[in-house]
């Protein structure tokens, strides 16, 4: 059964939320009955955490930061999408020639 579902997961690691966000897109890409979009309606977003940023031309207090649309994660039949902003992000987290994903 498909609906609307919100699933959060915080931590200091990028590459640990990256692979704990592309788990849960898989799984609910694997379970969902919409077949009226190649995303199914499921994507991810990784958002970050900011002291101060404006959003809709308010001033927000330490909050989470909303990706832009073409930052979300999403996958089809075909592929999986990770932004190159996000990749280059969990290269620099990186300390050395270590496997991307856990």
């Amino acid at each position: 059964m498909d609906g609307d579902f919100t699933a959060e997961y915080y931590s200091d690691e990028l590459n640990e939320v990256l692979t704990w966000t592309l788990t849960g897109i898989a799984e609910s890409y694997a379970t969902s009955i919409n077949t009226k979009s190649i995303t199914r309606g499921i994507f991810g977003k990784i958002c970050t955490f900011s002291t101060i940023h404006i959003n809709s031309g308010s001033l927000k207090i330490c909050e989470y930061k909303y990706p832009k649309p073409e930052d979300y994660l999403f996958m089809t039949d075909a592929m999986v999408y990770v932004p190159d902003s996000i990749m280059r992000a969990v290269r620099k987290e990186l300390p050395g020639p270590f496997p991307l994903l856990k």
